[in-house]
């Protein structure tokens, strides 16, 4: 059985993928940043 990443909002697997990697990648940097200052 292959595991698939869900498509929410209709952009592809992929994208989805990507876009959720980029969203927890950028947002903990935001936040270490936040609490830098």
């Amino acid at each position: 059985m292959a595991v698939v990443f869900l498509d929410p909002i209709g952009i592809g697997n992929r994208l989805s993928l990507i876009l959720a990697i980029g969203a927890e990648v950028g947002c903990s940097v935001l936040l270490i940043a936040g609490l830098r200052t």
